[in-house]
């Protein structure tokens, strides 16, 4: 049998929307024997990340047992007969096997392929076909590799369904639009993509809504469409479906990812809205620029062309293909959770984006980001530039490859955002790098907007985004941005980047008195005696009331 290799755009689904039962399945869904199509195909749903980090090795003794049998209604039956194996299942944790084995076959299996073991009420379906092989034969190592390297990527410890692009190294073709998602990150599934009671033929408000694209804009700008078809249309915020009058959606410390913006009724003429202003995401590089979705309602309720809206101009793009969706590399997952052994499941390194990539991770993958101790499974941090030897690939494919972990060399999956904050609770964490340099080094204007700290800046300093981002610029990254991340010579590492233990005092000046350092090591003595750490870097904000990003 043989592993499917391509770059897979992919959306983390819980168990309960994995089973694909539903007013959705009425959607014109593209189904086929290949697994480039469904994968590709315009009517795919992105995946989606939210299954928990500890979810592997809870269930390591399934997982090694899952190597040596078929991914098939019979083969599952049989495993499932072993009642250590059958306790792992709806024990009402996080953890339970049933969400694991979703993200498994989901992964593992195409989209003409199903399982559903005797006695078990969970049917598990296939979706991005990268080992469709298992369900007649034992998987091969390469398959054990790249669909532990898809669960893995699969997994956030901030118990939300976020969506993501995975790209896995071999051909590929990215897809050419991106659908709308009809649940949003608490799980909630936007209850006008129901079907309305058999009796309603119409499209109400609250039901027979349907799916339709991804597009971009200018934010606060007009923005207009073509109907090529009678039909309703309703524009969300951001990448996610949504609801009449529903409020913008948002987590703690975080932006707003979808919301209501406009609704028109049935017609064939075009529609015109005002592209969403707000703090939401945008295309790298591209910081006055937003996302929006469309729905469409038809009657009777049917089939939904891939052109019935479209729109293009110099400030807009209907639909966008998943590349100007997905433009925030997050790193690469790779490893073996099939080996029964519960130490070293896998390992992720960060990509060049982040500012400070061991803190990102961390950040994205414990429970708690201020344990020093292990966080779950999968190791690693390091910066893939540097565990990967092949590099970043050439687009379209920009996969890492030959990554080092565990004393071999993997090729795994790499995965890209739509948001950069989308994976962080703490914004410091979540802070990426700017271009063409950096705030803390003089050179060309950096471009508004493309970092809190150079919003700031510019908020005091203007020339520093529209001529020059001179040594002055560079000052006031602590003098108006209250900003701790540009190195200090005294102290050998920026207070916002992890490195060696410092010295009390070290950083007076540009700090007056007695400087963060030694404020925040009288408090926590480890960041002066053993390592200046993950833990540190966030006591700046904490400790001393300044940024890092």
């Amino acid at each position: 049998m043989s592993s499917r290799r391509a770059i897979t755009s992919i959306v983390l689904v819980p168990a309960a929307i994995a089973l694909g039962c539903g007013p959705e399945e009425l959607l014109n869904e593209e189904v086929t024997t290949s697994t480039r199509e469904p994968l590709r195909g315009p009517r795919f749903e992105m995946p989606q990340n939210g299954l928990h980090p500890d979810a592997a090795r809870v269930n390591v003794e399934l997982l090694s047992a899952l190597k040596a049998t078929t991914l098939s209604d019979a083969g599952l039956s049989a495993l499932l007969n072993q009642q250590s194996l059958a306790d792992l299942f709806y024990t009402g944790a996080a953890t339970s096997a049933e969400n694991l084995m979703a993200e498994v076959v989901s992964c593992a299996l195409d989209a003409t392929q199903a399982v559903t073991p005797d006695g078990y009420a969970s049917t598990w379906r296939g979706r991005f076909g990268l080992c469709p092989g298992w369900s007649d034969t034992q998987p091969t190592q390469d398959c054990l590799d790249l669909v532990s390297a898809c669960v893995l990527a699969r997994m956030n410890a901030l118990d939300r369904e976020v969506p993501i692009s995975i790209h896995v190294p071999g051909d590929h073709e990215p897809s050419p639009r991106v659908k709308l998602h009809s649940f949003l990150r608490d799980r909630t599934r936007i209850r006008s993509l129901d079907r309305c009671p058999i009796s309603v033929m119409y499209v109400a408000d609250t039901c027979n809504w349907q799916p339709h694209f991804v597009g971009i804009c200018k934010q606060g700008t007009p923005v207009t469409l073509q109907r090529n078809a009678w039909m309703s249309v309703r524009v969300c915020n951001g990448i996610h479906a949504c609801d009449v009058d529903q409020e913008d959606q948002s987590f703690p410390d975080s932006p707003p990812y979808a919301g209501f913006v406009d609704q028109f009724t049935a017609g064939d003429t075009p529609i015109t809205f005002t592209c969403p202003d707000d703090e939401g995401a945008h295309p790298r590089g591209q910081p006055h620029h937003r996302y929006f979705s469309i729905m469409v309602g038809k009657v009777p309720y049917g089939w939904v062309e891939d052109d019935d809206i479209v729109g293009s101009g110099l400030d807009v793009t209907y639909p966008a293909d998943e590349s100007q969706v997905f433009t925030y590399p997050e790193g690469s997952f790779y490893g073996d959770i099939f080996t029964g052994s519960s130490d070293d499941l896998g390992y992720v390194c960060h990509s060049d984006l982040w500012r400070t990539g061991g803190t990102y991770l961390t950040d994205r993958l414990c429970a708690n980001p201020s344990d020093r101790a292990s966080c779950g499974a999968i190791g690693g941090r390091a910066a893939c530039r540097d565990v990967c030897g092949a590099g970043l690939s050439a687009p379209p494919e920009e996969a890492y490859r030959d990554c080092e972990g565990g004393g071999r060399v993997w090729n795994g999956v790499t995965v890209y955002l739509n948001d950069h904050r989308d994976l962080s609770r703490d914004p410091a964490s979540s802070a990426i790098v700017c271009t063409p340099h950096d705030e803390c080094t003089p050179g060309a204007p950096l471009p508004d907007g493309c970092s809190p700290v150079v919003t700031s800046v510019c908020a005091a300093d203007p020339y520093c985004c529209s001529t020059e981002w001179d040594g002055l610029c560079v000052s006031e990254v602590l003098s108006a941005a209250n900003s701790l991340m540009c190195p200090v010579p005294s102290c050998g590492h920026a207070l916002c980047t992890e490195g060696d233990a410092l010295t009390p005092g070290c950083d007076v000046p540009p700090l007056t008195s007695s400087g963060c350092v030694k404020l925040l090591c009288d408090q926590d003595p480890y960041c002066c005696g053993t390592a200046w750490d993950t833990t540190c870097v966030s006591e700046v904000q904490s400790v001393c009331g300044k940024t890092c990003n």
